[in-house]
């Protein structure tokens, strides 16, 4: 059989009076509901009134029209009041015109010749419903369609719709509001449009905006009806960061197979979804994004996948029937859950694993080892001391090679991926840490540590705090209460004897080799002081009171660390050079 690509989509571009003549739509359950508000209606306006100076001025003989933009749809070739098209982009601006086409209705009054009349009348009837099909509706919402519908067509002039909303109109709807702002923007905007004009005037400007709106505005309507087309065309079409849309299409997707498996099916699914965003919601900080939460709890359970590829890959799955749509949300939606307990203190024995919490969603954060968290969770919930050994292979891994070592993006959620899918297939713990130790040798860490600068003062505090318990062998109660000493200052005073001026000064002020923790009051006491007063003062607020066993074990190392009792670029050198060989692989054990 050879492919046709002319069958899996038709375009065909149309005014807006033959695009509503003969069409009936309905926006899909799962679509977002109508939100249009102010800033949009006037964007309408203004390109309404635009298009009717240019294509009306009798000198500019080349009419252009104003383009709406494409409109996808889900459908057979012929539509009918009981075979609706399916409007997965456009039905905004839709519903939109067929509310500005209700207004202008008001104003057909004005009309005295009666062929103009008769003609306005009907085409901007044929936008609101179909006089041939019992006033059939031309858009059925999938929100508040009865409080639409007798807006539009119930309730025909203004004075009706005025009445009706007196007594209907709820203010605690959003579409409900959002559509009354629509009728009461626009009959405010055509009212001042036909202000202090004659009769014919009146006359000459409805009639144009009638016309220009329905004859020239126009769309390109990208038909299909293949439902994974429409949503991968929808996703084309719309680059806008495609953030929030990546998410939108995969829950619409979700929608789409799930209610092809019933009303039950649908009902679990939309559970699921809500739940899903309940527990992203709940995110004490938005550490991942939508699209990364599917994305990382898809390569968790899937494979590896890139962010911008989530979409194809799901709905991939659900057309070959790889997976159900309620098995995906059952998936986000637990995946989601077990995010939400780590971040939010919510595990047994918590006390246990507070620490690795902290340092990998703070000072060494990199969102690619989600997969390998959530499998561990998921794993070893109720388990933990092996959960415990999970989050330190990911903290001392994230400190190694994210670090440290500097990998890429893509070398990170590859690793953490393979990693999450041997936890889920089962394979023993000794394996994964073997996995670990493989991909981070200890040699080469130990070379990298010794070259090692920091980023920030959270990352320094991190650090210089990890070896200072390791050493003390007793852990740091509260970070808060420490600040990050830099032996040789940030900003020298004159007792430095003008070491800023050199060239490596800005590289090696940050080396790891500089650092100390302190507690605060001591760190700003000795911040501008020379090396002598640093370590011991009158004030005692100094490295030899500050009870740091890293300051202790600086001051005993000083003869070898110094040159003539100065502290150099060669000191930050030998001092790190200790560090690495003492203190990294013990500190960041892989084992």
């Amino acid at each position: 059989m050879t492919f046709n690509p002319n069958r899996q989509l038709i375009p065909k571009s149309l005014s807006v009076a033959e695009l509503f003549k003969s069409t009936y739509f309905e926006v899909p359950y799962n679509q977002r509901e109508y939100r249009w508000g102010k800033e949009q209606f006037e964007k309408l306006w203004d390109d309404l009134q635009v298009t009717i100076i240019e294509d009306l001025n009798l000198q500019n003989r080349r009419q252009l029209g104003h383009f709406l933009g494409a409109i996808v749809v889900i459908g057979e070739e012929q539509s009918h009041d009981q075979a609706r098209w399916e409007i997965i982009d456009g039905q905004q601006r839709l519903t939109t015109i067929s509310i500005l086409s209700s207004c202008l209705m008001s104003y057909i009054s004005l009309i005295k010749d009666n062929r103009t009349h008769r003609r306005l009348q009907h085409v901007l009837e044929d936008c609101i419903f179909s006089p041939n099909a019992n006033y059939a509706p031309r858009i059925k919402l999938n929100r508040e369609d009865d409080f639409y519908k007798n807006s539009l067509i119930k309730n025909e002039k203004r004075e009706e719709k005025e009445d009706y909303w007196s007594h209907t109109y709820d203010k605690k709807s959003e579409v409900q509001k959002n559509i009354k702002s629509a009728f009461d923007f626009f009959y405010a905007r055509i009212d001042e449009y036909i202000n202090s004009s004659s009769e014919q005037e009146k006359e000459d400007k409805i009639t144009n905006l009638v016309d220009i709106l329905t004859m020239h505005f126009y769309v390109l309507v990208v038909r299909t009806e293949n439902l994974w087309m429409a949503y991968r065309l929808f996703e084309t079409l719309n680059e806008r960061g495609l953030d929030l849309s990546q998410a939108d299409l995969i829950k619409n997707m979700l929608l789409q197979h799930a209610k092809e498996d019933g009303t039950k099916a649908l009902e679990n699914v939309q559970g699921l979804w809500d739940a899903f965003i309940d527990n992203y919601e709940d995110q004490p900080s938005n550490k991942l994004d939508l699209p990364q939460l599917i994305q990382f709890s898809y390569s968790y359970r899937h494979g590896k996948v890139k962010k911008e590829k989530i979409f194809d890959e799901v709905s991939n799955q659900l057309r070959r029937g790889n997976t159900q749509a309620q098995g995906f949300a059952s998936e986000f939606h637990k995946d989601s859950l077990n995010w939400r307990a780590f971040l939010l203190e919510e595990l047994p024995n918590w006390h246990e694993i507070q620490s690795y919490q902290w340092a990998i969603t703070g000072p060494l954060w990199k969102s690619h080892c989600a997969p390998f968290i959530f499998a561990a969770v998921d794993a070893y919930a109720s388990e933990t001391e092996n959960l415990r050994l999970c989050l330190k292979l990911t903290e001392n891994y994230l400190f190694r090679q994210g670090l440290i070592a500097k990998d890429s993006v893509s070398s990170l959620q590859e690793f953490f991926t393979e990693a999450a899918s041997m936890l889920r297939s089962g394979v023993k713990l000794d394996s994964i840490s073997e996995l670990f130790q493989k991909r981070s040798s200890d040699e080469l860490f130990k070379d990298n540590f010794k070259k090692a600068s920091i980023n920030n003062t959270k990352q320094g505090i991190y650090i210089t705090s990890k070896i200072e318990e390791l050493i003390s062998n007793q852990e740091t109660q509260d970070k808060q209460t420490l600040s990050l000493e830099y032996i040789l200052p940030k900003k020298p005073s004159f007792a430095w004897g003008g070491i800023e001026k050199k060239e490596e000064f800005s590289s090696y002020v940050l080396r790891l080799g500089n650092l100390l923790p302190l507690p605060t009051h001591i760190a700003q006491n000795v911040k501008p002081l020379g090396l002598s007063d640093k370590i011991d003062n009158q004030s005692e607020l100094d490295y030899k009171h500050s009870n740091s066993r890293l300051a202790l074990e600086l001051i005993d190392k000083l003869p070898e660390w110094t040159e003539d009792s100065e502290w150099t670029f060669r000191s930050i050198e030998a001092r790190q050079a200790y560090m690495a060989e003492n203190y990294a692989l013990k500190a960041w054990s892989l084992i």
